[in-house]
């Protein structure tokens, strides 16, 4: 009986030292940057009212600026800043198309894709603020980069207030492949950086702060009045239509007969600035 005693208690000692000695689940680390949501909206009064409502209600702002803001409107594409339970609220009301797409974009100087186009394979005449351009074959893309900035400078010697900084802009890539059968089409080509496949419209590039409150929404807008039978020649087919270029990259607005691209761009960011992620 005292020996069985004994061994109990070994037993429950050992018990107890193993549950010691293992360490806890390591707690999986938050990534900061942004996590962007896409959808395609459908092309009805329904989905366009679940899409504008929350906007319109929401008290919302310019994160980059009311100049920017304009001028990206200007070029068929609204972006404005949500409260992140509004942000929340409008991507749990969506009806897409479509899946509902999502990235992790964690802070990096280098620029990464987004969202592209649809590929075009002859020259086309785009609208923009400031007149129309001819684009050579090719695709535009929205591209994004983010990293951690200090939001504020602590008075006395606390820990720094971070922010994460957002970057957008738009680059359009062309289809440059050379002539099958030459030396050229025989050699691999080197790796490009995103800089280097395409021109970045500098002009509208968008750049914020964000504190963690808010959220970035884009959708695109219609501007142009829909085209008159005034306006088809005589003989043939009526030209294309000069799209914005908001509207070559997100597609037309349902209220305009299409099913556009909403995304919700969501910041992730940390406690406290340091030059070290370990020091956050």
């Amino acid at each position: 009986m005292r020996t069985l005693a004994l061994m109990l208690a070994l037993a429950a000692l050992l018990a107890f030292m193993g549950c010691a000695s293992t360490p806890p689940a390591p707690t999986p680390p938050r990534v900061t940057g942004v996590t962007a949501y896409l959808w395609k909206v459908g092309a009805s009064d329904a989905s366009l009212a679940a899409l504008r409502e929350p906007v319109e209600d929401a008290p919302h702002s310019d994160p980059f600026g009311e100049g920017p803001a304009a001028l990206w409107q200007a070029n068929g594409v609204r972006v404005l800043g949500l409260p992140i339970d509004a942000a929340t609220d409008l991507r749990m009301q969506a009806t897409p198309s479509g899946a509902l797409r999502e990235y992790v974009i964690g802070e990096s100087p280098a620029w990464a894709e987004l969202i592209r186009s649809g590929r075009w394979t002859a020259p086309l005449l785009a609208r923009l603020d400031t007149g129309d351009v001819r684009l050579a074959p090719g695709y535009l893309r929205l591209l994004c980069r983010t990293w951690v900035i200090p939001a504020e400078i602590p008075e006395s010697g606390g820990r720094t207030p971070a922010a994460v900084q957002l970057e957008l802009a738009i680059q359009h890539v062309r289809d440059v492949a050379p002539a099958r059968g030459t030396l050229e089409s025989m050699i691999p080509a080197a790796p490009a950086t995103i800089d280097e496949q395409g021109l970045i419209l500098d002009r509208l590039t968008l750049s914020a702060a964000l504190d963690g409150a808010h959220a970035v929404v884009l959708f695109p807008v219609s501007l142009d009045a829909p085209r008159t039978t005034d306006e088809h020649p005589m003989f043939g087919p009526p030209p294309p239509a000069h799209l914005r270029l908001g509207n070559l990259l997100l597609g037309l607005p349902p209220e305009a007969g299409g099913g556009g691209v909403t995304i919700v761009l969501v910041p992730s960011v940390p406690d406290s600035f340091g030059l070290s992620p370990l020091a956050r």
